[in-house]
């Protein structure tokens, strides 16, 4: 799944916002959280809250994905993390839509 970070894109654009990383060691029955936070020329756009559906995980690599419509111009900015036993990692990114800066 992994694609070529967006920097701009056409109002109406269809995207995904993925998290990716990389689980060395966990205790058996964990679930990790992923958490989706975004504004659109510094105002709430979006938040979600992706809960792991596996049964556990094991050691290895993983992503989480969120599908995206960016349907006003302006500057989106998101931020994701994901959550493991109250420890949070997180990064961001930001996309301006139409060529409108904000």
């Amino acid at each position: 799944m992994r694609g070529k970070v967006l920097k701009k894109a056409r109002t109406g654009a269809r995207a995904y916002v993925a998290i990716y990383w990389t689980l060395r060691r966990a205790p058996v029955g964990l679930k990790p959280a992923t958490l989706f936070f975004g504004t659109l020329c510094k105002k709430k756009w979006k938040t979600a809250r992706l809960t792991g559906r596996r049964l556990s995980y094991p050691p290895g690599q993983y992503y989480a994905a969120l599908p995206i419509t960016l349907k006003k111009a302006g500057t989106y900015r998101i931020a994701g993390g994901v959550d493991i036993r109250g420890t949070m990692h997180a990064a961001g990114a930001a996309v301006t839509v139409g060529g409108k800066h904000c």
